[in-house]
């Protein structure tokens, strides 16, 4: 009985709000938790948390979604962290110096398994970064984590 594999993508967005600052600085924000809903994702792909092997972070990209004329020049550095319930955080993602004019960043991710995090019921995801400009208004930011999750189909 050969143990027939799969590979698919589960994705999830999750929000953050940087507060209007008027000095320049770093900033330091968790984004709301997010819920994996994995069982069911890993029923839909035949599979279930117990054949999971490995999950590894394919994407994580920033989006500024508002205010509309905003983009990341504030931004000098970013690196991102994931946190679940009972488990250490990881960095899986960062970007160091952010090109002029971008109001999308897709940050290079780094090469973790990520397996227990996914298949917890949720996680959040943390945010460390350096500002280099003053901004008036509250930046929301739209944060798309892309997850490749290899597993085995569940008999």
């Amino acid at each position: 009985n050969k143990e027939e594999a799969t590979q698919f993508e589960v994705d999830y967005n999750t929000e953050i709000v940087v507060e209007a600052s008027s000095q320049i600085e770093s900033f330091d924000l968790t984004s709301p938790e997010v819920t994996t809903n994995s069982q069911e994702k890993f029923e839909t792909n035949n599979t279930n948390a117990d054949n999971i092997e490995e999950v590894t972070l394919k994407d994580l990209d920033l989006t500024v979604t508002s205010p509309s004329d905003q983009n990341f020049d504030f931004l000098e550095s970013v690196e991102v962290y994931i946190n679940a319930p009972g488990k250490s955080e990881l960095r899986i993602a960062y970007k160091n110096s952010i090109p002029e004019g971008m109001s999308e960043l897709s940050l290079q991710t780094v090469d973790a398994d990520l397996a227990e995090y996914v298949k917890s019921s949720s996680f959040t995801l943390r945010f460390k970064a350096e500002t280099d400009e003053v901004f008036a208004e509250d930046v929301h930011i739209k944060a798309y984590s892309n997850f490749q999750v290899d597993a085995i189909i569940a008999d």
